[in-house]
């Protein structure tokens, strides 16, 4: 496990969109994981470049990512936060939009903050 220090807010201010990834698979893989727990409530938190089919052609995969999200946001909160893209609000409920990647740990604390104490997830951007 990592502490978010110093370092991380640092490398978390310098992520850059890098359309490698198969976010559907990754969020249910996370959520089996989550679902594993006794906590009576759960929050999934994902970071998204825009592009969660791993790249812009893959409808199929883009499609899968979608369902799979909506399956488990009727089970737990599930929260986009996309970086340097709006494609977040296609696929979340709940969703924030950071422009400048150095304002994600801020905005994740805020985030964490809002939900814990129950306040609700605005959808909103930042930076820009």
């Amino acid at each position: 496990e990592e502490r978010f220090d110093e370092q991380v807010k640092e490398r978390m201010g310098t992520i850059t969109a890098r359309c490698n990834n198969i976010d559907g698979e990754s969020i249910l893989w996370a959520y089996k994981r989550l679902s594993a727990h006794k906590a009576r409530e759960k929050i999934l938190i994902v970071l998204s470049d825009g592009q969660p089919a791993g790249s812009a052609v893959s409808a199929a995969l883009g499609s899968f990512t979608a369902n799979v999200i909506k399956a488990i946001e009727k089970k737990i909160k599930v929260i986009g936060i996309g970086y340097c893209t709006t494609t977040v609000k296609d696929y979340y409920k709940d969703h924030i939009i950071v422009e400048d990647t150095k304002e994600l740990p801020a905005t994740f604390c805020r985030l964490l903050n809002r939900v814990l104490n129950k306040g609700s997830v605005m959808h909103y951007s930042i930076g820009g």
